[in-house]
């Protein structure tokens, strides 16, 4: 250095310390532009004595410019002085000062992020080597002092490069570790910043803290801490999480204490929404799983020679290696965590435990099943969850189960849960289960084609319950029509073949007839029905072989059932699903009849609705010649509907007649022909068509339609009760009255009562004549047609003439008349 070096150096000091705040300034700026211009470390080393003890005392000038640059000055001669902790020792303790206490001393954000830096720069350019051993011991205490206070720093940018600062500082010196329990606080409250950088700088540095605390109990409230981002809503916050947890199963100390806690980070990242996570994710994995294996070989190495790839494994999935099998299946304690998490209020939580859950299935196989009976009844709770992502989870955890373990050693448990407690979740989740084992299952279809026609378990009107057991039904039963042929030889007895036949017919009828108003459920019920019968059956033969033990096997039936009773709903479409067949009739009668005898009105009127409708199918589903066709429904009617037609009083019985009579017509509806039984109702007919209840004169009187002849004893009174209608309040009454007047069955077909009809027609056509004046067209024009009709007989004719012949020549409708009787 020459004398006019030394000359200008200390014209610079003086003028730094000069009291003007420009003179300062400007001095500052030209050792800025003297330091940038050194570029040895000799020079440096020169400019760093010469001035350093002006440039610290900068750091503390009142005016912000003057600060910053000294601290400039400085970063600018760290960047080019040897390696010499000599230099440390000057700078480190101010920088503690002016951002390492209680208080805030220096005010500037931008400033205290300059220092911070500078702390940074340090901490590379002086780290911890075989030569020179630790080097920032000395001032690792004012390090961790302005780390704990940084920290907490409200300026985000200071957070940050205080995270980077602390991962450097760790592999910096080997002294970290003394005090680092201490930042976990802040890092910890950090994790809840609002901005996912911050987030994810925090995460990444408790992730390099964790491996340095010996405390374990701290470590554990880290990873605690750290859990929730798993649920973050940033991937990239997701996939820290996992490359923490890798870097914790690689580096931590005792971690194999911590292995339940860590690997759901792992295993997380490997079930991500993103393919980039699972991909980054997994080879980490997959590492951390080498490195136990190489840890464990002597054990791992026995079992690798005996490890058997599972029968049936998820389409698209790789098998975890076996050292990353080894590792969850020596940590299944972590199923007790997640079974807090599945059953928790918030839907993200119950939604990531369960796929934790997945991947832990999918690394324990049949290691899983000490976890089974602690796990099945919240496994079965989720499946029936409200929201149906988490159900949908859920179901496929349980299939995962039936896959990967031993169906011997988990099918009796589910099989008992389904007993106990027969509810939509259960039901789902070992429909799962059974879906997902690969055995052949016919060696068991009996045994739950029994238990599944327990009363408790097909006996619900829930539409969500039923449509999974008609679907597992309906597995069943395409697992009992593809069972090998030697099936029934090995496996199942030929009574045991049929009763599981008729078990799974039982299942389906009753199910189908439980879902009342749900028509897709019902057309999918009728579905399987088809596919049970196969080749060799229909679905009316299955119904005649086995629907009249099930409609014995209905309980309750002498009891005060409702319409919303279940019996009532069974027995209401059963009758709709089968209709009538001579196998099963009489069973149907009783309980017919029961119902009849005990129930309330509501319910006995839901009965004869069924009835009303199957009586339409009557000729399809009563395939015999007709004389014993009509015998049948002659014994049916004489017990089951014409009780039901004698008059009470009251509303309900009211009621009653009017389904009763709708019955009837049905009935003549349904069998092709004119109906033969009515004759022998005339006497309930005729107070029937004069029922106070419009419906059941309406539906009496469209019976007559399709009767056949009466006796003239019997057709007088049902002719006059007809006529009577002809004035009915009711303007659909009327009109069917007037179509019935004209059917033939009103015409006499004895000859020697010829007289006696002629009163009896005279009358007819006085009371049709009289009603022509009615104001409605569509009545005088069916009243006119049923006078053509009726004049199709010579005798009725004859009559007809005569009456018109007396009739006055101003009578409007004189003209219409007189054509009628000359054709």
């Amino acid at each position: 250095m020459t004398e006019s070096d030394l000359f200008e150096y200390n014209q610079l000091c003086n003028n730094i310390q000069h009291t003007d705040r420009s003179v300062r300034q400007n001095s500052l700026k030209k050792l800025l532009e003297l330091c940038s211009s050194k570029n040895t470390e000799q020079e440096a080393a020169i400019l760093f004595d010469h001035f350093h003890l002006h440039i610290i005392k900068c750091y503390a000038d009142k005016f912000e410019s003057c600060r910053c640059l000294a601290v400039e000055i400085m970063s600018s001669l760290l960047d080019t002085l040897p390696d010499n902790e000599f230099y440390i020792d000057i700078v480190v303790p101010v920088i503690a000062r002016r951002v390492g206490q209680k208080e805030i001393i220096e005010e500037s954000e931008e400033l205290r992020l300059q220092l911070v830096q500078q702390l940074q720069q340090i901490i590379d350019k002086f780290p911890a080597n075989e030569l020179k051993g630790d080097r920032l011991k000395t001032s690792y205490n004012d390090i961790i002092d302005v780390l704990l206070k940084t920290l907490r720093d409200p300026y985000v940018n200071i957070q940050r490069e205080c995270c980077s600062m602390l991962k450097s500082l760790a592999n910096a010196t080997p002294s970290f570790h003394c005090r680092a329990e201490s930042l976990a606080d802040p890092l910890i409250v950090l994790l809840k910043h609002r901005q996912w950088l911050s987030r994810a700088a925090a995460l990444s540095a408790l992730g390099v803290l964790a491996v340095n605390i010996p405390n374990g109990e701290a470590v554990v409230k880290i990873i605690v801490s750290v859990s929730p981002l798993l649920m973050d809503s940033m991937p990239q916050i997701r996939k820290e999480c996992g490359l923490v947890g890798c870097h914790w199963l690689l580096k931590l100390r005792d971690r194999y204490s911590f292995f339940e806690r860590i690997i759901p980070l792992v295993l997380c990242c490997l079930n991500d929404d993103h393919q980039y996570i699972r991909d980054d994710i997994q080879g980490l994995w997959e590492q951390c799983g080498r490195q136990y294996f190489n840890e464990n070989e002597n054990e791992l190495s026995k079992i690798e020679l005996v490890d058997y790839h599972p029968v049936k494994y998820p389409p698209g999935v790789q098998r975890p290696t076996l050292g990353c099998r080894a590792v969850v299946q020596r940590s299944l304690r972590v199923t007790s965590i997640i079974l807090k998490e599945i059953i928790d209020w918030k839907e993200e939580v119950r939604l990531h435990s369960l796929k934790l859950l997945w991947q832990v299935v999918l690394h324990s196989e049949k290691a899983f099943t000490s976890k089974f009976i602690e796990i099945l009844p919240t496994l079965s709770m989720s499946c029936m969850d409200e929201v149906l992502p988490v159900a949908n989870e859920a179901i496929k955890v349980a299939e995962l189960i039936g896959m990967l373990m031993d169906y011997d050693s988990w099918i009796g448990f589910a099989l008992e849960g389904l007993q106990k407690t027969p509810n939509l979740g259960v039901l789902k989740c070992f429909a799962a289960l059974y879906t997902g084992a690969e055995i052949d299952k016919a060696k068991d279809l009996h045994r739950i084609a029994t238990i599944l026609l327990d009363t408790n378990i097909c006996h619900s009107v829930n539409s969500k319950y039923q449509e999974t057991l008609l679907r597992f039904v309906d597995l069943l039963v395409g697992l009992f029509l593809n069972r090998p042929i030697e099936a029934d030889a090995q496996n199942l007895s030929l009574s045991d073949a049929k009763g599981t036949e008729e078990c799974l017919y039982t299942i389906i009828v009753k199910i189908t007839a439980l879902a009342e108003g749900n028509e897709s459920l019902q057309e999918l019920g009728k579905e399987i029905l088809v596919k049970l019968a196969g080749d060799t059956l229909t679905v009316p033969r299955l119904h005649s072989k086995y629907m009249g033990r099930v409609i014995d096997s209905i309980e309750d039936l002498d009891s005060e059932n409702s319409e919303l009773s279940d019996v009532i709903i069974l027995l209401h479409g059963l009758i709709i699903l089968g209709g009538f067949q001579k196998e099963y009739l009489e069973s149907m009668k009783k309980a017919i009849g029961l119902i009849l005898d005990h129930a309330t009105p509501s319910a006995k009127i839901k009965i004869f609705a069924a009835i009303s409708k199957s009586m339409l199918n009557w000729s399809t589903t009563v395939d015999l010649p007709q004389s014993e066709s009509f015998e049948l429904l002659r014994k049916f009617v004489t017990d089951i509907i014409e009780p039901t037609l004698i008059w009470k009083a009251g509303r309900n019985s009211e009621s009653l007649r009017a389904m009763a009579t709708t019955a009837l017509y049905s009935m003549s509806e349904g069998i092709g022909t004119k109906c033969p039984i009515f004759p022998e109702l005339a006497t309930s007919f005729v107070s029937l068509i004069e029922d106070h209840n419009v419906v059941t004169r309406a539906y009496a009187v469209r019976c007559m339609k399709n009767s056949t002849a009466f006796p003239m004893e019997q057709l007088k009174p049902i002719v006059y009760a007809i006529l009577s209608r002809l004035d009915d309040p009711s303007a659909e009454v009327r009109l069917y009255a007037a179509q019935c007047i004209g059917e033939l069955k009103l015409k006499v077909d004895a000859a020697t009562d010829t007289d006696s009809w002629k009163i009896v027609a005279k009358h007819v056509f006085d009371s049709l004549i009289l009603h022509l004046d009615g104001p409605e067209i569509n009545f005088r024009k069916t009243l006119l047609d049923s006078m053509d009709k009726l004049t199709e007989n010579e005798t009725n004719a004859a009559v007809f003439r005569s009456i018109i012949a007396q009739l006055p020549a101003s009578h409007p409708y004189l003209k219409e008349l007189r054509d009628l009787s000359e054709k």
